[in-house]
């Protein structure tokens, strides 16, 4: 295990600064770190994604102390000096200190990076709007794989195999961590576009189980689904998708109006950089 170094959390765009402790960001990120700190499936998730022969004692054990480094390790928030990446929700990057070897330099800082736009389009949401829910749940979604791969890089090692076997009922978020298997559904009549999304435009989000039982769970911003039903998940709530209501057919990824949330591998390795 690698001692736990910073982790920072950056908005992708060379106009923005470092953000006031005010600014609705820092709140949701905070609010996503404590979610994840109270939540045992994204722990059990992030434990047995560390360990290359997880026992019940050890994963206990881990579990605990990665409460201990996210509740320790209070991330910095700010703008950041690299480019915005318009196509990518969500990107996290480590960067490695100085050595001779390259198996001796250790991380020492690791970026969560998310998109601007989606920020600025979620604070420009109308709070009473179901749209601003789904784009808070679509939010938290992207900083919590953001999460899982820090907690990756600070406990795992480079050489380690891990093969994270998936635990829960179909479309439970257990299985959603183990596939990242979401779509977004915009509009019927909306024209979607990864590098210009129309979020305003967001109609649902849909949780896909294409390996195992091709069934999918859909979180709909209509209200017949009703806002009730929105909030719990909005504030991080997940394990509240066991209750939805199950479709036994596999989602239609072709239709025009959606998009998969992500398009790299279920657990990408992080983007790696080495400084001098």
């Amino acid at each position: 295990m690698t001692m736990p170094s910073p982790l920072c959390v950056f908005i992708e765009s060379r106009e923005q600064g470092k953000l006031p402790a005010g600014h609705p960001f820092c709140h949701i990120v905070r609010e996503t770190v404590q979610n994840v700190v109270l939540s045992q499936p994204i722990l059990h998730h992030m434990a047995r994604n560390t360990l290359e022969n997880p026992d019940e004692a050890a994963e206990k054990q881990r579990a605990e102390e990665i409460i201990e480094y996210l509740k320790n390790t209070c991330p910095t928030i700010s703008g950041s000096d690299s480019p915005a990446t318009d196509s990518t929700f969500v990107d996290v990057r480590a960067y490695t200190g100085c050595g001779k070897d390259p198996k001796s330099r250790k991380i020492a800082r690791k970026y969560i990076y998310i998109q601007k736009r989606l920020i600025d389009e979620w604070m420009k949401a109308p709070a009473d709007k179901p749209v601003f829910l789904l784009l808070t749940i679509f939010m938290k979604l992207c900083l919590i794989r953001g999460l899982v791969a820090a907690v990756k890089l600070s406990f795992a090692s480079e050489d380690m195999n891990v093969k994270d076997e998936p635990h829960g009922s179909p479309c439970s978020l257990e299985i959603f961590l183990s596939q990242w298997n979401g779509w977004l559904e915009f509009e019927s009549s909306t024209l979607v576009q990864r590098k210009r999304l129309p979020y305003r435009k967001l109609r649902s989000i849909v949780f896909s189980d294409r390996a195992f039982t091709f069934t999918h769970v859909c979180i709909s911003g209509s209200e017949d689904y009703g806002r009730a039903r929105l909030e719990p998940l909005a504030v991080a709530d997940l394990t509240a998708l066991d209750a939805k209501p199950r479709y036994c057919t596999p989602y239609n990824v072709f239709q025009p109006h959606c998009l998969r949330m992500w398009d790299s591998p279920i657990d990408p390795e992080p983007r790696k950089i080495e400084t001098k």
